[in-house]
């Protein structure tokens, strides 16, 4: 098996061969990358390091990063087992997985939990990296009525389900006071079935993009906003003090207006997390930013 801590070119692709082997962290503490056979299907970006993969490990599968092209393994072609799944069309950032290559040789730590921990919840479980979805369900199926006569509660989601023909969030249907065991059963008798669906950030209004705002400020900022922005391509650090209201926060919007305006970023830090449910929505609404 290979090394962890093999050099960066080995991130670069390799042409599909007959002999190829896919070595792939996978979320355990061992210092070392495991041999799988590809899969039969091909994902359309071709074998790539940095796709998310769904592998067989031990009586369970995982989900794991391929690291690695090879053109063969230290074990017998027969011991190694086939990648069940490739769950992506794209591979993962090659930024990103050079950052954690050096996390985890900087640490002395294993690569694949240093991957998976780098992921969001949501990958790192498998789901698509298109978005975050929801589980819909709806109605389906014929004679409900003789099916559920003797279970009524099971009858009224069914009910409720018919009435929402473009399927109804699991969240939706515990808020009705139905629980999940009542969906399975439906859905074992052929009278409910659940879909995936994948959750797309709207696009912010045109009339919120930075671009087409102003911020007018209060009386005396005026003259400290300036004080501001004259050191904008260097650090420069500036401390506004004012009680709560007196305009700090239309200084700092005016600033990071300006941070755009040449082309660069700008990272808002809130002194506790409790603040963030406050301010995350004021920047999206000025800055068409989703969070």
């Amino acid at each position: 098996m290979a090394d962890s801590f093999s050099s960066q070119a080995s991130f670069q692709g390799s042409a599909q061969t007959p002999d190829q082997v896919l070595k792939v962290a996978l979320p355990s503490p061992l210092r070392r990358l495991f041999d799988y056979l590809p899969s039969r299907k091909v994902p359309s970006c071709g074998w790539q390091p940095g796709l998310r993969v769904r592998v067989p490990f031990g009586r369970r599968e995982v989900v794991g990063v391929v690291v690695e092209l090879a053109g063969s393994s230290d074990l017998p072609r027969s011991q190694l087992r086939a990648i069940s799944e490739t769950l992506d069309d794209a591979p993962l950032p090659g930024d990103w997985l050079w950052l954690c290559r050096f996390a985890a040789r900087y640490y002395q730590h294993s690569l694949g939990d240093t991957l998976h921990h780098a992921m969001p919840a949501r990958l790192r479980q498998g789901h698509p990296m298109a978005g975050r979805t929801q589980t819909l369900w709806l109605a389906k199926g014929k004679g409900a009525e003789e099916i559920l006569s003797r279970a009524p509660k099971q009858a009224e989601l069914y009910s409720l389900l018919r009435q929402h023909p473009h399927g109804l969030p699991s969240r939706a249907v515990s808020a009705h006071g139905f629980a999940r065991d009542q969906l399975l059963a439906l859905e074992k008798k052929g009278l409910a079935t659940s879909q995936e669906h994948i959750l797309t950030a709207p696009a912010p209004p045109a009339a919120t993009c930075w671009q087409h705002r102003h911020f007018p400020l209060i009386a005396n900022r005026p003259r400290r906003w300036q004080r501001c922005t004259k050191k904008l391509d260097s650090y420069h650090p500036c401390l506004l003090e004012g009680v709560t209201g007196s305009g700090k926060t239309e200084v700092y919007l005016q600033l990071i207006e300006a941070i755009a305006a040449k082309g660069k970023q700008s990272l808002v830090l809130v002194p506790e997390i409790g603040l963030t449910p406050r301010h995350s929505p004021a920047l999206e609404t000025v800055f068409g930013c989703p969070w």
